[in-house]
């Protein structure tokens, strides 16, 4: 199924990287940012993305470092069979945990706002087996879906931010820097999770034959992630103000109900942003369980595929209905972003230091 042989154009990692970063916390992250930064939020959006950038330049570095390893077969060569498999377990749990938890996320705001009767189990239990689907059908069909829905996704959102224009008053900027760099540096750790997806460049690089040809994607991609995000942000503040984002629970939703539409067929300007942030979830998932799946078949040192893709299906479908409620649900999104700080900030370099000594020691000249 995930055969070497299968190459990817170089193109298709501005979409990996795009939509590995951008996911189910569109909705919550600028109150994320807000509660602790206030109005200097975009500020540790800037710090985010340039921890995006030396992540997403660590990855692409070890898979031009060993061009047919992903990063978790990489870390057990680099660091041993024990350490190795210590860090594959700590992403298993991480990207495992993203999922299931996208996945309830995903199923309560579709129960909110769009199929108020359906159970919860009924939506999951359909966001996974079509993720599913896509991820057993190889790695370039991944690529062709991510490509297809990018557009769309960029487009709207550029749009969303354009029309909120109207309703911003950049006097809720102000003071800027006032808290100091505190504040600013805590916002910053609280979205460390959206901005780690950029680690799907680790699973990636060897289905890519021309390495050097991705890293302007890779930059490309990072960069534009960085703009949405920070143009997000401003919006919300400046439309809202630092103290009411902290009272609103999905406030780029919120955002885009302050749109007002003359067209009566888009009349309800939430209404579209739904149905474009349902793909986006959708894509965001894909990628993770695309991840999760070339981990754990590392992990298990095991060549049976359908085995490995199988077994995620009951167990992450289990963990997305262990929340009881929404507050649960938050809960465990800020869990995975404490495991993401934990494989940025220590797992990652570890093995980026492991590798860098290891070439010194073949290569000593």
């Amino acid at each position: 199924m995930y055969k070497m042989k299968e190459q990817l154009d170089s193109i298709n990692m501005l979409a990996f990287v795009i939509h590995g970063m951008v996911g189910v916390r569109l909705l919550t992250l600028p109150r994320d940012i807000v509660q602790y930064a206030e109005n200097d939020g975009w500020m540790s959006v800037i710090l985010a993305t340039i921890l995006a950038f030396l992540t997403g330049f660590a990855f692409y570095w070890l898979g031009t470092i060993y061009p047919k390893l992903n990063i978790s077969q990489i870390a057990e060569v680099v660091l041993g069979k024990v350490f190795g498999k210590m860090i594959m377990m700590g992403i298993a749990l991480y990207v495992g945990l993203s999922i299931s938890m996208s996945l309830r996320s995903f199923a309560d705001n579709i129960k909110l706002f769009l199929l108020d009767t359906t159970p919860l189990w009924v939506i999951i239990t359909l966001m996974l087996l079509i993720s599913f689907y896509c991820v057993s059908q190889g790695v370039k069909a991944i690529a062709i879906v991510l490509d297809i829905i990018l557009p769309f996704t960029l487009v709207f959102v550029a749009l969303l931010i354009l029309l909120a224009l109207t309703n911003a008053d950049t006097k809720n900027l102000m003071p800027v820097f006032y808290g100091g760099p505190k504040p600013v540096f805590r916002g910053f750790l609280e979205i460390v999770h959206p901005f780690l997806g950029v680690g799907t460049i680790g699973y990636i690089m060897p289905y890519f034959q021309i390495k050097k040809a991705v890293k302007k994607w890779i930059t490309i991609g990072i960069l534009i992630v960085g703009v949405v995000y920070m143009a997000i942000v401003l919006m919300c503040i400046m439309v809202f103000g630092s103290r009411e984002i902290q009272e609103l629970l999905f406030p780029t939703l919120s955002l885009s109900k302050t749109i007002q539409l003359q067209v009566e067929m888009f009349e309800r300007a939430e209404s579209l942003f739904m149905a474009v942030w349902i793909p986006i979830t959708f894509t965001t998932i894909v990628t993770y369980f695309f991840s999760s799946f070339l981990n754990m078949k590392a992990l298990l040192n095991t060549k049976r595929e359908k085995m490995v893709l199988y077994g995620h299906l009951p167990i992450l479908f289990i963990a997305a209905l262990i929340p009881q409620n929404t507050v649960e649900v938050h809960y465990y999104l800020m869990l995975t972003n404490e495991l993401a700080k934990i494989l940025s900030f220590a797992a990652l370099p570890l093995i980026v230091i492991a590798t860098f000594i290891k070439e010194r020691r073949r290569r000593p000249s």
